[in-house]
């Protein structure tokens, strides 16, 4: 009887310590996630024209920078979340974007303080590489 109760007060506080340590990690995901990132064009890696892609605090935008004019264009805004799935699978979901093409899960292949590459992992191919700003 003693046992029984030592198991289950056992599996409470491993259940309890995963809990929090899956909130914290997602935090710390979000943190790494949130800023502003300057794509990189892997077809044309010469192009002087780039993008902007910047998360907020659960919203971002694209916005498309022209050298030849120096002018910005915003292309898309919307929300995005930070998702664990599976538990090695990380994912940034645009669940809201002004363009529907975007509005997709995006698998994080890497993620650094500097660098970030994620993929679609349904519907178009988009592989898409970044460096912080």
């Amino acid at each position: 009887l003693v046992f029984n109760y030592m198991k289950r007060g056992f599996f409470i506080i491993i259940t309890g310590l995963f809990l929090f340590l899956g909130g914290s990690c997602t935090k710390n995901l979000e943190d790494k996630v949130d800023g502003t990132w300057r794509r990189i064009d892997v077809t044309a890696p010469s192009s002087s024209d780039f993008e902007i892609w910047k998360f907020e605090i659960g919203n971002f935008s694209i916005s498309k920078f022209e050298t030849s004019t120096g002018s910005t264009t915003l292309q898309t805004y919307g929300e995005y979340e930070v998702k664990h799935k599976k538990l090695t699978r990380r994912y940034i979901c645009i669940t809201k974007s002004s363009v529907e093409y975007w509005q997709a899960n995006f698998r994080i292949r890497e993620l650094t303080k500097t660098k970030m590459v994620i993929y679609r992992d349904t519907g178009p191919l988009e592989y898409l590489e970044f460096i912080k700003q």
